[in-house]
């Protein structure tokens, strides 16, 4: 049971991860055109 934990909560952090960086990359994008 707790390796399917692990697992689930590695996946969640990851996406957690990317979503921040692509949002991250979106502001300095609009930073710069302005």
């Amino acid at each position: 049971m707790e390796e399917i934990l692990v697992i689930v909560a590695m996946i969640a952090g990851g996406l957690t991860g990317f979503l921040m960086v692509k949002f991250i990359q979106k502001k300095l994008k609009d930073k710069k055109e302005k």
